[in-house]
């Protein structure tokens, strides 16, 4: 399950090509350029050792499909997502999945085609592919714990949930 700006992703009629999101979301950031000096009389380079290791934005290219019942419906979940991704201060990409939160900008969509066919079962399949960007900014994670052998009690039986904020790289 997935949350785009707060809202359900198949509320939006929105689902992630399989493996693509997942797979950007967890690659490894870049780090940026540390402080080097090539002394023209000693072998290698000097390096800065000290300072904390600091990563360049990450940019993740997400394959994504719309589902539309009709054009009308296809048109108004575009305008949707549209004005999710326009937030000037970004948005939150919940995954339920890594358990994870990110604070994402929308940076371009290179693509959007119509899947052919476009029409099957009474439905309209669009794919088109999301750049966006990381900055690293501490979101709001939440953990629902397992009640294995009904060893945590809660009132009313509810969920335990644990949140804190933190950077996800």
């Amino acid at each position: 399950m997935f949350e785009l700006g707060g809202e359900n992703t198949e509320g939006l009629g929105l689902y992630f090509k399989k493996g693509t999101l997942n797979g950007e979301l967890l690659k490894l950031p870049k780090p940026k350029a540390r402080y080097t000096h090539d002394w023209g009389d000693e072998n290698g380079l000097e390096r800065d050792t000290i300072s904390p290791m600091v990563y360049e934005p990450a940019k993740y290219n997400i394959s994504c499909y719309i589902v539309a019942d009709d054009l009308t419906d296809l048109l108004a979940k575009r305008i949707s997502v549209i004005e999710i991704l326009s937030n000037p201060e970004g948005f939150i990409l919940k995954s339920a999945t890594l358990g994870q939160s990110y604070k994402l900008h929308y940076i371009d969509s290179t693509i959007f085609k119509t899947l052919n066919p476009i029409h099957h079962n009474g439905r309209l399949y669009c794919e088109f592919n999301l750049v966006l960007e990381n900055d690293y900014q501490a979101t709001l994670n939440q953990f629902i714990l397992e009640d294995i052998d009904g060893l945590i009690l809660s009132e009313n039986d509810e969920h335990i949930v644990v949140q804190d904020y933190e950077v996800n790289f």
